[in-house]
């Protein structure tokens, strides 16, 4: 009898020992796991930090100066024609105050960008929109007579970013020092601009207000 008890013991102690050993190997494995999800974590944080490293200089990129000539004749031509629709078809008298001040202010850059690239055939501007923006003009005139407004500041808002940055851009690194001054007079009117036309945005663009309702096509 004593000797069973012995052996039974003996069995006890063994099996208790490998449960000991299999919580201290499931520990371990779970140490191991957690290590490893871990070091995947820092790898794909590191992978996504690195991609995006890797886009944002082309994404701030200092374009050329004839690339900067090009883009800023084309958002000039684009403002005066998108303003000239404007002063016609519009029926809010906030959008064609500003239309009206859009041409105007886009003749006085235009004049000044032609005036800074004369006689350099490689700063030429170009004397046509390009597809993109012809086709703003194009959904502009398409515009139902209760859209347009509408339409017309989410164009200008639109138009107006691309060209502040266009402007900080050049003004910053640019590699012509007049047109770099150019740029950088310009910014803070386009930013005006912007402003003004967030504050119409902000406003609601009625169908018609004073002054305006019954003088519209």
């Amino acid at each position: 009898m004593r000797k069973q008890s012995l052996v039974l013991a003996t069995a006890l102690l063994a099996l208790t020992a490998c449960n000991n050993r299999t919580a201290e190997q499931a520990g371990s494995d779970a140490a191991a796991a957690g290590a490893s999800a871990g070091n995947a974590m820092e790898a794909t944080g590191a992978a996504v930090a690195n991609a995006a490293d890797a886009i944002t200089p082309a994404a701030i990129a200092t374009p050329t100066a004839a690339e900067f000539v090009q883009k800023a004749a084309i958002s000039d031509m684009y403002e005066m024609e998108a303003g000239k629709l404007a002063q016609k078809m519009s029926k809010s008298a906030a959008v064609t105050k500003f239309a009206g001040e859009m041409v105007k202010a886009h003749t006085e850059t235009t004049a000044k960008l032609k005036a800074i690239t004369a006689g350099d055939a490689a700063l030429k501007p170009p004397a046509a929109l390009d597809d993109a923006h012809q086709k703003l003009i194009a959904d502009l005139k398409a515009a139902a007579p209760d859209k347009f407004d509408t339409l017309y500041v989410d164009q200008q808002t639109s138009a107006h970013s691309d060209a502040l940055s266009l402007m900080k851009s050049y003004a910053d690194g640019g590699d012509n020092a007049k047109l770099k001054a150019f740029a950088a007079e310009t910014a803070p009117k386009v930013q005006m601009h912007l402003d003004m036309v967030k504050q119409i945005d902000h406003s609601g663009v009625p169908d018609a207000q004073a002054g305006n309702a019954g003088t519209r096509p």
